[in-house]
């Protein structure tokens, strides 16, 4: 169920994000299987917390795809067509922003945006449902009540993708699993413990 396959990424998310930004893995990363080289601007470069970055850092590492993690200030201001980071930068010279369609661009990139159309699509709906949630945790007060239930209608509207796939989307982890990590940190840092036994 969810529990299980939040957890599963969880951990897996939690070893990434742990030696990703390591002196071990900036070594590996130049011996990585990709040739291109992506740079993510984001505050502090990801060195005091991870924030909107740790989605993008994940499929970068997951990938074996090489990437530079840089301050928001090495832009020195100039965040092209971009209002604020994260910020990627692709081999080409391409920036972009705005971390659903940065997942989704980079998704189609590494080849973490589902196999088929029908996953692609799942995928693109999941980066913005993930979206949904955190703005109605991050919302003052909190949308998530128990008169309204918003909480249950999520989680059980995950839990059945999950009835028909091994992760969200497919049998393989997409860019959507790694957001999903990123929103569900902060669903249960809000909320506690999603109870196992009732998804």
């Amino acid at each position: 169920g969810i529990h299980f396959v939040m957890r599963f990424v969880a951990s897996n998310a939690a070893t990434t994000a742990r030696h990703a930004l390591t002196p071990r893995r900036r070594q590996q990363r130049h011996r990585a299987t990709t040739t291109m080289t992506i740079q993510v601007f984001y505050w502090g470069a990801c060195k005091k917390f991870w924030g909107r970055g740790l989605p993008i850092v994940l499929a970068l590492e997951h990938s074996a795809t090489k990437y530079d993690v840089k301050d928001r200030d090495e832009l020195q201001g100039d965040f092209g067509f971009s209002f604020a980071v994260p910020i990627v930068k692709y081999e080409d010279g391409l920036s972009q922003s705005q971390l659903p369609s940065i997942l989704d661009v980079l998704g189609e990139k590494v080849g973490l945006h589902g196999k088929d159309f029908a996953e692609k699509v799942a995928v693109k709906q999941l980066l913005l449902d993930f979206e949904d949630i955190m703005q109605e945790n991050f919302a003052k007060p909190c949308k998530w009540t128990e008169e309204n239930q918003r909480q249950d209608k999520w989680f059980s509207l995950l839990e059945k993708r999950l009835n028909a796939n091994q992760f969200l989307a497919s049998a393989e982890p997409t860019v959507a699993d790694f957001h999903g990590f990123m929103a569900f940190e902060l669903v249960t840092s809000k909320h506690g413990d999603i109870d196992a036994a009732k998804y």
